[in-house]
């Protein structure tokens, strides 16, 4: 997609909250929920823990001088990457029908669905995307793990409490043992139940 979204541009970010929920409620739909269908900071979906979509943004500016974003997102059809960061699947992996995953209904049913979040969004900002988003979001309230740079010791790792998401700038609010709570801005996540190995660092 090609977006000029009228807000200011510091909240464009945001966008990957609007997104990612769209193709989430996509997902719930294509399978019936017979599948847990979770979101992952910042960018991410997970069907029963396994990566199925993700998305990418970029800012631009035109020869005028106007700037825009633009955004891909993948999903998942009928394959998916083996041996990658993350745990990853498919839609056909999860149980859904042949004749209705095609990238062409998929992606149909994603701009259905972004739609209406999309307008939502640029009428009141975060405040009511936020709310649906963090109900989908994975071990809200539990452990996780943030790797923020490649270039930091052991990838600059830190471990806390996932407590919420910041509904100004969507930053992951992380809490350590001893109560300091961080704003992460940018990094990959990790759960427990996912360790780090020298395949996937």
């Amino acid at each position: 997609m090609i977006l000029a979204p009228q807000r200011d541009e510091h909240e464009w970010p945001q966008l990957c909250f609007v997104i990612s929920l769209a193709i989430a409620e996509v997902i719930k739909s294509i399978l019936a929920l017979q599948q847990r269908v979770e979101v992952k900071w910042p960018n991410d979906v997970l069907v029963n823990g396994k990566k199925i979509s993700g998305i990418l943004m970029e800012t631009h500016t035109d020869k005028n001088g106007r700037k825009f974003m633009l955004v891909g997102l993948g999903i998942n059809c009928r394959l998916h990457p083996e041996n990658g960061l993350f745990p990853a699947t498919n839609l056909a992996a999860e149980g859904s029908k042949q004749s209705v995953i095609t990238p062409e209904a998929v992606l149909n049913h994603v701009l259905q669905q972004f739609e209406p979040l999309y307008q939502n969004w640029l009428a009141l900002g975060l405040k009511n995307i936020r709310p649906a988003w963090l109900n989908l979001a994975k071990n809200l309230g539990e452990e996780i793990t943030i790797r923020v740079s490649d270039y930091l010791p052991d990838g600059g790792k830190i471990s806390g409490i996932f407590v919420d998401v910041d509904g100004e700038t969507g930053a992951l609010l992380l809490k350590e043992k001893d109560g300091l709570v961080h704003r992460i801005t940018h990094g990959d996540v990790f759960f427990p139940d996912v360790f780090f190995s020298e395949g996937n660092t």
